[in-house]
């Protein structure tokens, strides 16, 4: 058990010989510049795909928080049309009671 591991990433034997020259081949190097091409395109692309999703979020955000404003307004208005309904009703009993006074001192003389 005394086999030391590699280190990591050190592959000798899929390395080329310091011997060897290597030549580009020019349809080869043409070919992963058109490829270059495109895929910049596409990130481009996605990167604009990207942003509109953003700003998707951030309307959705907004269209939220507009939504529970108004949600709150409502019922406030909601509260204070039922204080003012309540309101309206202690003012007619009151408007009742002193008919009925009025009727009943009229009725006694």
């Amino acid at each position: 058990m005394s086999d030391k591991t590699p280190p990591k990433y050190e592959i000798k034997e899929k390395t080329p010989g310091k011997k060897e020259v290597i030549v580009a081949d020019k349809n080869l190097l043409k070919k992963i510049k058109e490829e270059q091409k495109k895929l910049e395109e596409e990130r481009i692309q996605w990167e604009l795909t990207i942003q509109k999703i953003k700003n998707y979020k951030e309307s959705i955000s907004d269209l939220e928080y507009k939504r529970k404003q108004r949600e709150n307004e409502i019922k406030a208005l909601l509260n204070q049309k039922e204080d003012l309904t309540n309101d309206l009703d202690m003012l007619e009993k009151q408007i009742n009671n002193a008919q009925n006074e009025l009727k009943s001192r009229m009725a006694i003389k």
